[in-house]
């Protein structure tokens, strides 16, 4: 697992330093309550994490799972007053992209994304280069594994004052497009995670988990 930031950690991204404590107290009672687990299966697959698995071998994982857009619901209405007439000129928003057929279309060159982890096994699976754009908690590892350990991407860096300029998008787009490693590298990905839902290595998991739970049963 590679090093993390301090100031990425989950309790720290919101809210005050009570409301801090309390998160971080609930994620050790988390963490506790997985001692001594025989299994802990997770989305993702074992060639994107080979050493974790290695060193912790009750994890199991069973991915890449992306979700399907009939299983999500359809999204609130709340939007300020005039909201859509000045972001009309920028953009149209939907209430659900279907992001599974986007990224799966071939003129689809780049995924500009917030790193969250369903969207970067998407990203993966579909064998789109990513364009990283993290916010919140974990989404910063995440982008340290798109970018230094899978290379298959590039971040975007903020300016002294904290903006992303276009600039900087326009930079980094026109770096991950000439970069060929990228794109060999992410179809390598590509192909590593179909496998392993077809006839590799999450499959074998899924497998040995269902009997194990037919044994306790």
């Amino acid at each position: 697992m590679p090093l993390m930031d301090p100031r990425h950690f989950a309790w720290l991204c919101i809210g005050d330093t009570a409301e801090n404590k309390a998160i971080f107290r609930h994620s050790n009672v988390c963490i506790k309550g997985l001692e001594g687990v025989e299994w802990l299966i997770c989305n993702s697959f074992y060639e994107i994490e080979s050493p974790t698995y290695d060193t912790f071998p009750n994890i199991r994982p069973i991915g890449p799972l992306v979700p399907r857009p009939d299983h999500v619901e359809k999204s609130g209405t709340g939007y300020p007053e005039g909201f859509f007439g000045r972001v009309a000129a920028y953009g149209k928003v939907v209430g659900w992209c279907p992001q599974k057929k986007v990224l799966a279309h071939p003129s689809i060159a780049c995924f500009v994304t917030h790193c969250g982890w369903n969207s970067t096994l998407e990203g993966l699976n579909n064998g789109v280069p990513f364009i990283c754009w993290p916010y919140f908690a974990d989404q910063f590892l995440n982008q340290t594994y798109i970018v230094d350990i899978w290379k298959v991407g590039v971040g975007l860096k903020a300016n002294e004052d904290g903006i992303f300029s276009k600039e900087e998008i326009k930079s980094k787009v026109e770096e991950m497009l000439g970069d060929e490693g990228i794109r060999e590298r992410i179809l390598k990905l590509k192909e590593e995670a179909i496998s392993s839902v077809t006839e590799g290595s999450s499959v074998e998991n899924l497998l040995g988990f269902m009997e194990a739970m037919k044994g306790k049963s």
